[in-house]
């Protein structure tokens, strides 16, 4: 709404009474508390995210029926599509040393780094 005209204002409040009748309904309604948080974030989260993210996000949960779909479920998966994406756009080097995880700083220091091609070779 550009302006707060009579007719304007009219809209806005038609519209809104619309959505909280359709949240009524499926008794949601935000006015009375049966509406979280994390419900709105979510209905906000998705609309921002593409169509293909979402649809992953109802892949999963029809996979997993024992994962609900909420907020944090959905953050997940958003979470995973973001590193898979990026280890993809940047993969590592074949010569880039890697180290194990959870190896102390010390024993990573005292050993020579091995590379992908190198650990390659006790696959």
């Amino acid at each position: 709404m550009t302006e707060p005209s009579p007719t304007g204002l009219r809209k806005l409040y038609d519209k809104l009474m619309l959505h909280f009748r359709a949240l009524r309904a499926m008794d949601k309604d935000p006015i009375n508390g049966q509406l979280t948080t994390a419900e709105i974030f979510l209905a906000l989260t998705q609309k921002a995210m593409s169509s293909e993210l979402n649809k992953k996000w109802e892949e999963f949960i029809e996979s997993n029926t024992s994962t609900p779909a909420n907020l944090e479920s959905f953050l997940e998966v958003v979470s995973c599509s973001a590193h898979c994406t990026l280890a993809l756009e940047d993969p590592p080097s074949l010569e880039q040393p890697i180290f194990s995880r959870g190896q102390p700083i010390a024993q990573r220091q005292q050993k020579k780094p091995v590379t992908m091609t190198e650990a390659s070779q006790f696959m």
